[in-house]
């Protein structure tokens, strides 16, 4: 290759390297329910936290046949929720979990998941979620619906990933269980793994300054002066 074609493919080659240099994504927030105080996405219970006998709302190790979280220490740990209420001040048709609205002016391609295990539910005994952009919490979205008793996924199941418009600069989640009073005694549900992700800075091309360009040019020169001599 002659210099001139050489000093011609350098100076076409290295700004479209850096122009292909995109942000990747990232996790925004989490929580894996592995401490009381754990994971860096906020939440709260309609429900107090109960762990008496097989009556349980709070984080646990393992339960019944979810013998192991589906990652991390600890997962959200719901059995015999009936019996839950019945230790309550104010019984509940429905036990879900609030994750706090979080900023996400800065990201664009933003995503939810999360993982729920549910073990011998029976029909109305629906696992959901709701997104809340901020205008207020959307639809249920029904992740699992019993059509018959004792009803199981038999592991860890993914959701999503729920996508997020680009529009939204905040958002929120509840994730829950319906008809909560009815699920008796060895009825299981678990939550573990919610995570919020997205693409920082809007996803934008990297695109260099005229200083950066500048240094560039000059790399290439030398290199072009290098390659003269030898």
């Amino acid at each position: 290759m002659t210099n001139r074609h050489f000093a011609r493919s350098l100076f076409v080659a290295l700004p479209l390297a850096v122009l292909a240099t995109n942000a990747s994504a990232a996790v925004i927030a989490s929580q894996g329910f592995d401490t009381e105080t754990g994971g860096t996405w906020a939440f709260t219970s309609n429900v107090p936290e109960t762990n008496q006998s097989a009556d349980v709302w709070d984080e646990e190790a393992s339960r019944g046949v979810i013998t192991a979280p589906s990652a991390g220490a600890q997962f959200w740990s719901g059995t015999d929720l009936g019996g839950v209420n019945n230790r309550i001040a104010s019984p509940q048709t429905e036990f879900y979990l609030d994750f706090a609205a979080i900023d996400i002016s800065n990201f664009v391609d933003v995503t939810v998941t999360f993982d729920f295990w549910a073990d011998r539910l029976d029909p109305d005994e629906d696992v959901f979620y709701q997104i809340d952009t901020g205008a207020g919490l959307g639809a249920k979205v029904f992740v699992f619906e019993p059509g018959a008793f004792n009803q199981s996924t038999g592991e860890w199941t993914g959701v999503g990933p729920i996508v997020i418009p680009d529009t939204a600069t905040t958002v929120a989640l509840r994730i829950g269980i319906e008809d909560a009073d009815d699920v008796g005694n060895n009825d299981q549900i678990g939550f573990d793994e919610v995570v919020l992700s997205g693409t920082a800075g809007g996803g934008d091309v990297v695109i260099p300054e005229p200083a950066s360009l500048a240094m560039l040019a000059c790399g290439g020169l030398m290199m072009m002066s290098r390659r003269r001599r030898a």
